[in-house]
């Protein structure tokens, strides 16, 4: 991660290799991840513009970037 962009690698399956280096989003300051009680995992990353989180909605796919509206920093179109 840098000041422009999020990198992220992940386990293409069970037991098999990981995938190669892409990008998962502008870049920011701090980054975490967390499972979710139904296991979905979610990351929430910080930025001047303030507080982001994304979440898994499948195996493989993600939603959208979403500002949290009680942090610091413009809401997101």
């Amino acid at each position: 991660m840098n000041g422009t962009t999020v990198m992220h690698i992940w386990q293409t399956a069970v037991n098999a290799p990981y995938s190669d280096w892409a990008p998962f989003g502008t870049g920011g300051t701090e980054v975490t991840a967390a499972s979710n009680a139904d296991g979905r995992i979610e990351v929430f990353g910080t930025s001047h513009a303030g507080t982001f989180h994304t979440w898994q909605t499948g195996f493989a796919t993600w939603s959208g970037w979403i500002w949290l509206n009680n942090s610091a920093g413009p809401a997101v179109d």
